[in-house]
């Protein structure tokens, strides 16, 4: 494998940065179909936990899912809000994008959080 001299934190930053830029044009299926198989190699030898990661992944697409232009679920929103401009729909997903930004934060400095309910099984 090609060493890009990334540290393991900054390559993780890079595939947030990648994600949610394609969450706004792509589906989640679709990114999950079309990176994970190059991607996860990396994210490997990088040193994170596989579970860890697919946690981080999974919060990842969905935050994609909720950012305009092309977030999906806002469309979903949108079509049983009942008439709501769609403005209005972005402007109420801004608060979820911040909380997941936070809880990326979060198991960025605690993996724990993530791993300990598959540690005592």
């Amino acid at each position: 494998m090609v060493d890009m001299g990334l540290s393991p934190w900054m390559l993780l930053l890079a595939l947030v940065i990648l994600y949610l830029f394609l969450g706004c044009f792509v589906d989640g299926i679709s990114m999950i179909y079309i990176i994970l198989p190059v991607l996860f190699p990396a994210v490997i030898a990088a040193g994170f936990d596989p579970i860890w990661f697919c946690v981080v992944l999974t919060i990842l697409i969905e935050m994609g899912q909720i950012t305009p232009p092309m977030g999906l679920n806002l469309f979903t929103i949108h079509g049983i809000s009942g008439g709501a401009p769609f403005s209005e729909v972005v402007r109420g997903s801004v608060p979820f994008v911040f909380v997941m930004l936070f809880v990326l934060l979060l198991l960025a400095i605690w993996p724990g959080m993530a791993l300990w309910l598959p540690s005592i099984m």
